[in-house]
């Protein structure tokens, strides 16, 4: 009698990555999220992309600085979140800036336990 049931073939392990001579170090990590999607975490930035941020456009009613503030907070990781707020105030920009609702981008990062060096450089640079 023939085999009615066919065992589904198991796809190949991936192929390990090259090692050794001239192999490059993994600046960041892959994390599967879902089928077919990737994020990025812990990515190296450039100098010119942590500048990027400086030419962020806000919506209609908020401060452009506060806006520029917050999404570098809400992206970028300390180290390059502190060379942000370098830039940022290079151009004289208000660190103090403030949303509709009246509040700075520090008063959200207390709210965050785990943004504690964020709020520090935030302080450092004069934020109240």
């Amino acid at each position: 009698m023939p085999n009615l049931f066919k065992a589904k073939a198991q796809p190949s392990p991936p192929a390990p990555l090259p090692q050794g001579e001239g192999s490059k170090p993994k600046q960041y990590t892959v994390k599967k999220m879902a089928k077919e999607k990737e994020v990025v975490v812990d990515e190296v930035w450039t100098e010119a992309r942590v500048r990027e941020f400086l030419d962020v456009k806000p919506a209609e009613a908020v401060e452009a600085d506060f806006h520029m503030l917050l999404k570098a907070y809400q992206q970028m990781r300390a180290d390059d979140f502190e060379k942000f707020v370098a830039m940022f105030l290079a151009e004289n920009r208000n660190i103090n800036a403030r949303d509709p609702h009246g509040r700075t981008v520090l008063s959200y990062v207390r709210e965050h336990a785990k943004s504690i060096e964020y709020a520090e450089i935030l302080e450092r640079n004069g934020a109240e």
